[in-house]
């Protein structure tokens, strides 16, 4: 008989209890303040005096809406986001204490951190692609409501909001398998997530094989419109989004088989780390 569907069920019920745990209570003030910054920014874009001679049309807008996703919404917020969330799955149970209740049931420890996966990447997925389509909305409607309501509506500009969406959602995806990882390898995972947001920052410096070492590539990959890296960048084709996707896929899994082989493995103790 197929074990699939008790590891199913099991999966299921791991996703309730860490969605209950991490997002609908205290804990997760954090989280929904960050994915709200960008909100903020954009009712703040809305509301400040701009002289009209530079306020220019919602493509305009949208151009500076590609400069916020990529700089603050995927490298810092998302990125901050993904540590927080992901690193603790398993980190923070150890250090709450409560990790061997999950040991004692009767469930693969592979069923329980796909589980706890699942719960992190929908929530955060969630949260941020929120956050990311009404801060879009919100831009390019601030100073021209019928010009950029006629733009939203238009072919370019409807499929705008989905790309980023399907980005965030990539971006979501590739950092918390990567620190899922690194939650269940580091007792400390702070220095590894500073390296990786380093070599995220770095990315449009390095020579074009390497920047496909990086989560921040495939998702640039997928916004729609192109950004100025400046004059040190490095320039690279971008991966078309048929290879950006499943590429990201298949390293997400690769990532989570190994956080889940780690587990497998893994000894429980609460001693002084």
């Amino acid at each position: 008989m197929s074990a699939w569907p008790l590891w199913r069920r099991q999966i299921a019920g791991v996703f309730a209890l860490e969605f209950s745990r991490r997002f609908l209570g205290r804990r997760a003030f954090a989280i929904y303040a960050v994915a709200a910054l960008p909100v903020a920014l954009a009712v703040l874009y809305a509301v400040l005096p701009i002289p009209e001679d530079v306020r220019g049309g919602p493509a305009q807008a949208a151009a500076e809406f590609a400069n916020l996703f990529n700089a603050f919404i995927v490298r810092t917020l998302v990125f901050l986001a993904c540590v927080l969330v992901f690193s603790n799955l398993v980190r923070g149970d150890i250090a709450e204490q409560v990790l061997h209740y999950y040991f004692l049931a009767p469930a693969r420890r592979e069923v329980i951190v796909i589980g706890k996966f699942l719960a992190g990447w929908i929530s955060t997925s969630v949260v941020f692609s929120l956050s990311t389509a009404v801060t879009y909305v919100l831009i390019v409607l601030a100073r021209h409501s019928a010009e950029g309501r006629a733009y939203l509506l238009d072919r370019p500009g409807l499929g705008h909001p989905a790309m980023y969406v399907l980005a965030v959602c990539l971006a979501c995806l590739g950092y918390g398998a990567l620190f899922l990882l690194i939650g269940v390898l580091f007792r400390n995972p702070i220095v590894p997530a500073v390296a990786l947001w380093g070599w995220e920052w770095l990315n449009f410096l390095l020579p074009a094989a390497l920047k496909k070492l990086s989560v921040i590539h495939f998702v640039q990959s997928l916004a729609p419109l192109p950004i100025d890296e400046g004059p040190l960048a490095v320039v690279a084709e971008p991966t078309s989004a048929w290879i950006a996707v499943p590429g990201v896929l298949v390293v997400s899994a690769g990532l989570l088989w190994l956080a889940a082989r780690r587990m497998r493995d893994a000894e429980l103790s609460y001693g002084p780390e």
